[in-house]
């Protein structure tokens, strides 16, 4: 009797621990859903802006310039696939910038140009928890003070609109895009007055674009609804122009010369503001400008004189990238597997 008493309270024994085993291993069912919101950084980078040296193409990290970095707003939904792997969908909504001024490259600086544009983008990303999330118990205290910290990796695929502007003379914000400040939408192709090689334009860029954003992320669990998360990512975009620089200096003035476009040269003097605005600098011991008005042979010989006649890189693509800070509600999961509000 006695060890037959001893194997039922073996076998209640066991079964509790497979319950409740099983019971933790599914717990993660009930809080399949989330939904998010927060705030974090951008950070531009392209052809505009950034450090003392050329242009690094792989996102640009030592171009990485605090003095550009601008706010964005963010928030979604999110579904737990599995124990380890979620899918989200995501807005953001952002501002980026790039000012040559700033850049301690004379290239750039010689070069001259500046931005802004607002960022506004959708995306869907899968995510991979190689730290698996957890469940808290209602209150963190019963929980044991347990370690409550879990770590992702994502990819994703998206689309985001861009504007860029810059101001003029006067101060005024211009809308760059219809300008074709690089000679789309004038010309389809011309003899470079650098090189005489061939140049072919590109049609205007659209201002609808993908975006491939990739990055990793941490989360710590504050009670069984609430999490709090801090996520780096990389968007990678299908555009080299978020900034309007992408190829080669467009000369308006000669384009009406040589008829390649109607009008008076007065007709594009704010496309050719915005498209070439050197600082032909003299002197580099003293950063001594050329005044084009009084020297105007000088100003001609110096217009390349570091060399290149580009606006910017065409070999490469824009690319931006965001640090935000997020909390996450946890939404109970009903018996057909949807979000209960409450």
């Amino acid at each position: 009797m006695e060890g037959q008493a001893m194997r039922k309270i073996i076998f209640i024994i066991l079964i509790s621990v497979l319950s409740l085993t099983a019971t933790k291993a599914q717990r993660w069912k009930q809080y399949r859903w989330d939904i998010f919101g927060g705030i974090g950084t951008a950070n531009f980078m392209g052809d505009l802006g950034g450090g003392g040296k050329d242009a690094s193409h792989f996102m640009g990290i030592r171009d990485l310039d605090g003095a550009s970095t601008r706010p964005n707003f963010h928030f979604g939904m999110r579904y737990k696939m599995l124990s380890m792997v979620t899918v989200k969908t995501q807005f953001n909504y952002a501002f980026m910038n790039g000012n040559d001024e700033k850049s301690g490259s004379l290239g750039r600086y010689n070069r001259n140009l500046a931005f802004r544009t607002p960022v506004f983008e959708w995306s869907t990303q899968l995510e991979y928890f190689f730290l698996e999330e957890k469940v808290s118990s209602r209150y963190q205290i019963s929980s044991g003070f347990r370690n409550l910290l879990s770590a992702y990796v994502f990819v994703g695929v998206g689309a985001f609109y861009f504007n860029p502007q810059s101001k003029d003379a006067a101060g005024n914000w211009v809308v760059l895009q219809p300008l074709g400040t690089e000679g789309q939408g004038w010309v389809t192709d011309y003899y470079s007055s650098y090189d005489s090689s061939l140049i072919i334009v590109p049609d205007k860029y659209k201002r609808v674009q993908a975006v491939l954003p990739l990055g990793l992320g941490v989360k710590y669990t504050l009670t069984r609804n609430l999490a709090i998360g801090a996520e780096l990512s990389a968007r990678y975009t299908s555009t080299d122009y978020m900034d309007d620089a992408s190829g080669y200096y467009f000369n308006f003035y000669e384009a009406v010369d040589k008829g390649l476009i109607p009008g008076t040269k007065d007709d594009y003097a704010l496309n050719a503001f915005f498209s070439d605005r050197h600082i032909h600098i003299l002197d580099y011991s003293t950063m001594e400008a050329i005044n084009p008005d009084e020297q105007p042979t000088e100003w001609e010989n110096y217009r390349y004189n570091l060399g290149k006649p580009y606006r910017g890189s065409p070999n490469y693509n824009d690319a931006y990238m965001f640090l935000n800070i997020t909390l996450y509600y946890h939404l109970t999961t009903g018996r057909g597997g949807l979000p209960k509000f409450k």
